[in-house]
């Protein structure tokens, strides 16, 4: 059998963390102007916080 794990077998094992943790890693303020909770481990980053980074030649989007 392939040692690939399936989408399935990785979201099981894959260990959830606080959005605040995660936010807090990537810069995002805790303020509702930049994020919209949707719930304990998931958040929309809102389109007008991410206008306000556009023109910052720092701001470089990548996964956590």
């Amino acid at each position: 059998m392939s040692d690939v794990k399936s989408d399935i077998q990785i979201a099981r094992e894959a260990k959830m963390q606080p959005i605040n943790d995660i936010l807090a890693k990537i810069n995002v303020p805790d303020e509702s102007a930049a994020f919209s909770p949707m719930g304990r481990h998931i958040a929309k980053i809102n389109l007008e916080y991410l206008d306000t980074l556009k023109d910052k030649p720092w701001f470089i989007f990548k996964s956590v």
